[in-house]
């Protein structure tokens, strides 16, 4: 919710700022899933 009311009080070019966190955690979600898939089919 923090981060809703962060968006809406600060102006676009600093949601630009802020955007390498978020990339980097859709990163970690994918690896995180990579790891998944890796340990369900052993042969990959």
């Amino acid at each position: 919710m923090s981060d809703y009311f962060l968006q809406r009080l600060k102006p676009p070019k600093v949601n630009i700022a802020d955007r390498p966190k978020s990339q980097l955690s859709v990163g970690i979600i994918l690896v995180f899933n990579g790891v998944r898939r890796i340990k369900k089919d052993p042969k990959d």
